[in-house]
């Protein structure tokens, strides 16, 4: 026994990040549960937004795209379609107490579970329909699908709140911290949690038997299919997963937020992870976030520079996107298969 309790402190005492790891964890235990109240600059609930919404919650999805698009090359133009449903379901059920008279008052976990069962019918249909199709079909249904499910949360008022939305949604973290700045930091720690289990399954399905298929229906889906695969069936388990990761995503924001809007789950949403994956370089989960925290990061850093600029805030939102835009450009002619990813392996031209 002492042998043990020994080894045990000898582990303990060659790992300092362990010390590290205590500190972070009664720090956050501290602001939970002391109920003192913090004070802190006003721009520190900003960056905690932007960090759990651009980068934690997309990086969910963005890891579910990754497994669809840079494992098995499925090409999905409409990620936000299964974030919205995500979302919205959690409003329908979870809501109370709304001047839209919409939500049911379940306890929030009844709506995640609901989102999960929703979004795995949606795209079980979508992937019956239209996963055999290749390229630029896929991406167009897809992109169209989206695109629908965003027209009909405007024009569905009494069922999806229309431009109003969805509000009332329980802020789980918010209800159970003494103040926004606790709230902040004990959401992004969990979240965070959220996205590295996220992160181990897709990379576990990844080096899996089924992650090397899924990298041969990339590569040459015919060879695959004559080693006796059933590619179908393949695409649609991977649709399948990478949509619940989204749907997720989706309800999780609506549980940070406190309710749901179109304007949370529009195309911009589409084109941000899109981008982060192609800087960060597809099929490599750790090179998407990489990407992704690149972009979120001068979306963050660029919100305190219009005050800098001497142009509207409308033209300033809009140099941010041809920026964007020229970045994106900038990483395919120069390196398409992005910083991270293995230009062999995604089939790019030098």
């Amino acid at each position: 026994m002492n042998d043990y309790v020994s080894k045990i402190a000898e582990a303990w005492d060659a790992s300092p990040l362990n010390y590290l790891r205590v500190g972070i964890l009664v720090t956050v235990l501290s602001f939970l549960f002391t109920g003192v109240p913090v004070q802190y600059p006003g721009w520190i609930l900003l960056v905690f937004n932007v960090l759990i919404v651009n980068f934690v919650l997309y990086g969910i999805l963005l890891l579910g795209l990754n497994l669809q698009y840079g494992y098995a090359g499925i090409v999905n133009f409409g990620p936000v379609l299964f974030f919205a449903l995500g979302a919205y379901t959690v409003a329908i059920v979870s809501a109370e107490s709304t001047f839209t008279d919409i939500g049911m008052g379940l306890p929030w976990y009844l709506g995640v579970a609901a989102a999960i069962a929703v979004v795995l019918v949606v795209a079980f249909i979508i992937s019956l329909s239209t996963i055999q199709l290749r390229g630029d079909y896929l991406a167009v249904v897809t992109l169209a699908a989206a695109q629908i499910f965003h027209e009909m949360s405007i024009g569905l008022t009494s069922t999806l709140g229309g431009n109003i939305g969805i509000p009332g949604i329980p802020r789980i973290f918010h209800d159970v911290a003494p103040d926004a700045f606790s709230a902040g930091l004990v959401a992004f720690c969990a979240l965070s949690g959220l996205l590295i289990i996220s992160y181990a399954i897709v990379q576990r399905l990844g080096e899996s038997p089924f992650g090397r298929v899924l990298r041969g229906i990339r590569d040459d889906e015919t060879a695959v299919t004559f080693l006796g695969k059933d590619v179908f069936t393949y695409k649609v388990k991977t649709f399948l997963i990478g949509s619940v990761l989204m749907g997720i995503a989706g309800a999780i924001l609506g549980l940070v937020t406190g309710g749901v809007s179109p304007g949370y789950v529009t195309i911009d949403v589409t084109v941000l992870v899109w981008v982060g994956m192609l800087i960060g370089g597809a099929g490599n989960n750790k090179g998407v976030l990489v990407g992704l925290l690149t972009i979120s990061s001068f979306q963050l850093f660029t919100r305190f520079a219009n005050q800098s600029v001497p142009v509207s805030s409308e033209t300033f939102a809009s140099l941010r996107l041809m920026a964007i835009g020229l970045l994106m450009i900038l990483i395919i002619v120069y390196r398409p298969q992005g910083i991270f990813g293995d230009r062999k392996k995604l089939d790019v031209e030098a």
